[in-house]
């Protein structure tokens, strides 16, 4: 039998798991790290390259 909770409805041991986290931030390239950006709150990952390009993922 099904469980009677729905299933996009979160369940209370799923609470630990929709914590707020800080994004994993990857840097590529020499110089990377010194490129300048703002982080978005609800991103998971965000990949800075040293040309300057920023790929978020969310």
């Amino acid at each position: 039998m099904a469980r009677a909770n729905p299933a996009n409805k979160p369940q209370p041991n799923d609470a630990a798991e929709t914590e707020k986290k800080e994004p994993i931030i990857e840097y590529y390239g020499e110089g990377a790290k010194d490129v300048k950006f703002n982080t978005d709150p609800n991103a998971t990952r965000i990949r800075v390259y040293a040309d300057g390009r920023i790929l978020t993922d969310y």
